[in-house]
């Protein structure tokens, strides 16, 4: 499925983009087909979409595509997260703790994302992109 149809699904809402962002991820490494992979990034993220939500497809899809050497599509390069210090992947909130703190989450999270996903100010594991 191509990603702009794959964010369009109204199976996602509201809550579920980062689950079309994982499904999205598995199906990119479990087609590796450059003809697959080309149906896959057809179009940009809906126009419709929050700057920060497009900014983090925009890194995954520049990891993947750099990882992988597959051509990046032009669009990739003007998503970046607007929201000073960036965003991260998955809300920080799921791992806070009962007195608001993340434990260190945010730094490690920092420290650990990969470079092309650091252009477009999103913060996410390495890990992630290792979907299957």
């Amino acid at each position: 499925m191509s990603l702009q149809r794959e964010f369009d699904d109204p199976a996602w809402e509201p809550r579920g983009k980062y689950r079309a962002l994982k499904q999205f991820i598995m199906n990119w490494n479990n087609w590796p087909s450059y003809e697959d992979r080309a149906v896959m990034l057809d179009g940009p993220p809906p126009a419709e979409m929050p700057e920060e939500e497009q900014a983090r497809i925009a890194a995954v899809v520049h990891c993947l595509c750099e990882r992988d050497g597959h051509p990046m599509p032009d669009w990739v390069h003007s998503k970046k997260a607007k929201r000073r210090g960036g965003v991260s992947l998955i809300l920080d909130k799921h791992y806070r703790n009962r007195f608001g703190f993340a434990d260190g989450f945010d730094r490690l999270v920092k420290r650990e994302t990969p470079r092309a996903a650091r252009v477009h100010r999103v913060w996410f594991l390495a890990e992630t992109l290792e979907a299957s």
